[in-house]
């Protein structure tokens, strides 16, 4: 998580809180870069053990990646492929 702290007196609302929050639930799919591991946890297939190696191996320049770095297998990829992203 980022946290934006702007200078005394300037305004950006880029940044503001419900800015934010809707940018990162706007697709309603999960950001491998981004996502606690509770919240990885919470796709099909996806238990404690990958979701710390999802973690463990950020960034990801890709959601492909998971699968061409051996984090999840075929199976989990086809059921979690477009439930993820990477930003």
């Amino acid at each position: 998580m980022k946290i934006y702290i702007p200078a005394k007196g300037a305004k950006n609302d880029q940044y503001s809180i419900s800015n934010v929050q809707s940018n990162s639930v706007s697709s309603g799919k999960v950001d491998i870069n981004k996502a606690s591991q509770a919240r990885l946890e919470e796709l099909p297939g996806v238990g404690p053990v990958t979701a710390g190696k999802i973690v463990n191996n950020r960034p990801y320049t890709g959601t492909e990646k998971l699968l061409e770095k051996k984090i999840v297998g075929a199976k989990v990829w086809e059921q979690i492929k477009d439930l993820v992203v990477a930003w």
